[in-house]
């Protein structure tokens, strides 16, 4: 490994080296072909190629002369001729057009990485684009890099960028799925300043192949949140479910709360301000975080219907309510009495039927020790309160003690464990087992507070804890809890 690393390191000096020794052209051309078939040098050989023009215009022609007597891969060429562009000799774009009559796929290389100078040289290399391929694969590919490079340069006129649209357009609807998939993997990572376009060309690429996965990484590099939400709506609405899979918008949704944060905040918000099926949509989206949760203050909402609608919306979340709280709690100083009155009923509600004293602290430790606040928990106290007298009267009722119903049912549990034991002993004083067989073949003994994986290094134990409150009734009739959060 050590030998391979150092020759490594010396083929690329050497390449560094290339373009200022004193070799010949015809022996740099020989370095190049001979390297070229070697899969760790390739790269070193391209990025020769795209700055020897820089270094030594004219000896990059005369190479570019003995490559084509040579007869060496067409992708060399096409390299040297990005590379002469670029240093700004006029004839390499004519050579890289002329290359489409025997090689189109490196001919689209090559225009695809030039870097324009001025307008004419756009409408030259956009009038070789015709024919679109909609059969190869790799042509149409590359002309999808091509067509998404020529619309983010900055010398292609209006008309057309228009066209290259439309091109994208037909590369996508036309060609095979597989074709729809590297085109739109050119979209993705390009056309940033193109937002408008970029979200019309999602929806022909999703309409086409029904591929949602690539939502993940889709939105990432978006300035405008309102695109993703505009997408989650419109794909929420034709599935308006709890089940809908939020995760697949969570980096999108991240990258625009970290980079527009208060347009998000309002478009996040303003899910609220309809029917309890779309604030159950907000609050998927503000639980969608990882760690956290996506803070809003919902007190901006003017109405108290909208605000209403929040607390019903936040509280009926079969689960996080904890995490919910200090987004939830704030609601208690809304101007409207009725909003206050509703979030008080809605809080007892929880506290007496889900999760008894372990949300009432959490609630408690929220508030504040004046006496609005202890105004505001008074109901809440009582609740909790109710629950303890419910389950006092519970526990006095022998008929509903699972120790005194199922007394038989345990013993007979332990009777019938006992005689698969005194089974296994037997096997193994008969010389059919082992010992160890009797706890289980899966049983592993150790002893120590470190661990290792495989010949890695050792580590000390740790500790790794997390946990979560669940609505009660989400686990009692989770279909009927289910059922009713889907037809809300």
């Amino acid at each position: 490994d050590s030998r391979e690393r150092h020759l490594h390191n010396f083929e690329r000096i050497f390449f560094l080296y290339l373009p200022y020794s004193k070799y010949s052209i015809k022996e740099i051309a020989d370095v190049c072909i001979t390297m070229w078939d070697i899969k760790h040098a390739n790269s070193y050989v391209v990025n020769f190629l795209r700055d020897y023009a820089n270094i030594n215009k004219d000896n990059a022609n005369e190479l570019l002369n003995l490559f084509y007597d040579k007869n060496v891969p067409v992708r060399i060429i096409a390299h040297l001729l990005i590379s002469l562009y670029n240093a700004n000799d006029v004839e390499a774009l004519n050579k890289a057009i002329s290359l489409k009559e025997s090689n189109p796929l490196e001919s689209f290389i090559a225009l695809g990485r030039l870097d324009y100078r001025n307008e004419k040289d756009v409408e030259q290399a956009f009038n070789a684009i015709e024919p679109i391929d909609y059969s190869d694969k790799d042509i149409s590919s590359e002309q999808a890099y091509f067509i998404t490079r020529l619309i983010e340069h900055s010398n292609t006129p209006k008309e057309i960028k228009e066209k290259c649209f439309k091109y994208l357009i037909d590369l996508i609807k036309q060609g095979t799925v597989e074709i729809a998939n590297n085109v739109f993997h050119h979209i993705t990572y390009s056309l940033n300043e193109y937002e408008a376009e970029k979200y019309n060309l999602l929806w022909v690429y999703i309409t086409k192949t029904k591929n949602i996965n690539i939502l993940k990484h889709f939105f990432y590099h978006f300035k405008e949140p309102k695109y993703i939400f505009d997408f989650i709506i419109q794909h929420y609405k034709s599935r308006p479910s709890y089940q809908f899979p939020i995760h697949n918008f969570r980096d999108g949704l991240h990258h625009a709360w970290q980079n527009s944060q208060e347009k998000t905040k309002d478009l996040i918000l303003d899910l609220f301000k309809y029917d309890l099926a779309w604030a159950i949509l907000g609050v998927k989206i503000i639980l969608s975080q990882s760690l956290e949760i996506y803070r809003v203050n919902f007190l901006k909402l003017e109405e108290k219907e909208h605000q209403i609608n929040a607390i019903h919306s936040l509280c009926v979340n079969p689960f996080a309510i904890d995490k919910l709280l200090p987004v939830l709690l704030p609601l208690r100083n809304s101007k409207h009495s009725e909003v206050v009155k509703h979030l008080q009923n809605e809080l007892a509600h929880k506290v007496f039927n889900s999760y008894h004293e372990t949300l009432y602290e959490l609630i408690k430790k929220e508030l504040s020790d004046s006496k609005k606040d202890k105004g505001f928990l008074k109901p809440i106290t009582e609740a909790l309160d109710k629950y303890y007298e419910l389950k006092k009267l519970k526990t006095s009722i022998n008929d509903l003690d699972p120790i005194e119903n199922e007394k038989d049912l345990m013993e007979l549990y332990y009777r019938l464990e006992r005689e698969e034991q005194a089974k296994s002993m037997k096997d193994i004083d008969k010389g059919e087992g082992t010992f160890f067989q009797f706890f289980g073949k899966s049983v592993i003994i150790v002893r120590g507070n470190s661990s290792k994986i495989g010949n890695g290094r050792i580590f000390p134990l740790a500790t790794i804890q997390s946990s979560m409150l669940v609505d009660r009734n989400a686990y009692i009739n989770p279909d009927l809890f289910e059922h009713n959060l889907n037809i809300l």
